[in-house]
């Protein structure tokens, strides 16, 4: 029953998974736009201290190097073509000289700079970039490695509200159950101390009885008397008889209901037959309660009487279930865990439904065995038994080498409901 919880989850435990799912999302967004906007900050950065570097000066020299040269060529073809003409004084030449200087320094200065902001700038942007994806490939790691601390401390909350959760659980299961056990035990003494005091009071009623008869001397009146009484206890033990036939269909249909609610569970060859045994070993607890309440002859006739009644209802699963290897019936009423295993491998029907089949099975001889039980001794007995039964169980699944996952489905699905009460 536990392995079907951690293949189920709880309403709650799904809200903490889908919860852990949102904040890894939304990490992992808040992660890539953080890398965007660093790298997008940086590439910003490098272009301004370019921008800044060329305000203060940086590229003067270079452009004014370039500016003189070419001024100085294109004076120099004015001075050779101006020689083929008349000659002026040197006053015209040293103006022209200096428009022509002035025109070509400025368009000059222009497109020089121009080309060496862009070259500049171009290299600079490859340069920024490259050294921007270096570094966002480390912030990348960094911010991946930081994501995947905070998913880390995330999980191990999760599981520690899952673990804590799990441990109320059981708690409570704890509480609920010593609180049932106590209310029951307090019941049954109830019962217990009215049948005495009825008993006491029929017993006083059947002295005074005779005192009036051996008063009367008249013995006839005492024999009809004892008559009487013997009629009557014969009646309320037919009508007592009666009460716990009607009781089978009641139970009937309680095993019939739990089977509608039996889970998806499944069971291998290896464990039917681990659930076989264990229910072997849980009917020897049984066996040993009834030992000192009643006859081990009739317990045990009890108990091969319930095996043939329940192979009647489950066929597929019970058939010759109470023949040993040599063809023989088993004295005692224990089963044949080989021959059920071979029985379920037979069935033609799906893994669920073989496991439910076989639980129903066991769970059917035990129902018999609690009716039967009460049929003979009462039913203040059954329940004093059972009450026992369920604590030495619980001693026995601590210590035994059952897996938990037997011991939990047997627990649910294999003891009978013990909530029907006297003339149910």
């Amino acid at each position: 029953m536990s392995d079907n919880r951690d293949a189920k989850l709880t309403a709650e435990e799904e809200a903490l998974l889908r919860e852990f799912e949102a904040e890894r999302t939304k990490m992992k967004a808040q992660m890539e736009a953080e890398v965007e906007r660093e790298v997008k900050q940086e590439l910003a950065e490098e272009v301004k201290q370019v921008m800044m570097k060329e305000a203060e000066g940086g590229l003067t020299e270079d452009v004014k190097k370039a500016v003189d040269e070419e001024v100085e060529a294109k004076v120099k073809q004015e001075i050779d073509i101006s020689s083929f003409g008349e000659k002026s004084d040197v006053m015209t030449t040293d103006n022209v000289r200096k428009m022509l200087e002035r025109e070509l320094r400025g368009k000059i200065e222009a497109e020089t700079r121009e080309k060496l902001e862009n070259e500049l700038r171009k290299k600079i942007e490859e340069e920024a970039r490259s050294k921007i994806e270096e570094q966002r490939a480390e912030l990348e790691i960094k911010i991946r490695k930081e994501m995947e601390d905070r998913e880390r401390v995330k999980k191990e909350e999760i599981l520690k509200k899952l673990q804590a959760l799990k441990q109320m659980e059981d708690e409570k299961k704890q509480v609920q159950e010593e609180e049932l056990r106590k209310k029951l035990e307090s019941e049954m003494a109830a019962k217990e101390a009215d049948r005495k005091e009825e008993i006491l009071k029929k017993l006083q009623a059947i002295e005074n009885i005779e005192s009036e008869a051996k008063k009367l001397q008249e013995d006839g009146l005492k024999s009809r008397m004892r008559e009487e009484i013997r009629r009557e206890m014969e009646e309320e033990r037919k009508r007592k008889k009666q009460e716990i036939l009607s009781k089978l269909d009641s139970v009937k249909a309680q095993s019939s209901a739990l089977q509608q609610r039996l889970m998806e569970v499944t069971l291998n060859y290896n464990e039917q037959a681990g659930m076989i045994n264990l229910f072997e070993e849980s009917q020897k607890i049984l066996l040993g309660l009834l030992a000192p309440k009643m006859d081990k002859k009739n317990a045990t006739s009890m108990f091969v009487r319930s095996v043939a009644a329940a192979e009647e209802k489950f066929p597929d699963v019970l058939r010759r279930a109470n023949i040993d290897r040599t063809g023989r019936p088993r004295p005692d009423g224990t089963l044949e865990a080989a021959r059920i295993a071979a029985n379920m491998n037979s069935m033609e029907i799906a893994e669920t439904e073989k496991a439910k089949r076989l639980l129903a099975g066991l769970r059917e001889i035990f129902e018999e065995r609690l009716i039967a039980v009460e049929a003979a001794a009462g039913f203040d007995t059954r329940e004093l038994v059972f009450s026992q039964f369920m604590g030495g169980m619980e001693k026995f699944a601590a210590r035994s080498a059952f897996p938990k996952k037997l011991t939990d489905i047997f627990m649910a699905y294999v003891i009978p409901n013990t909530t029907m009460k006297q003339g149910d």
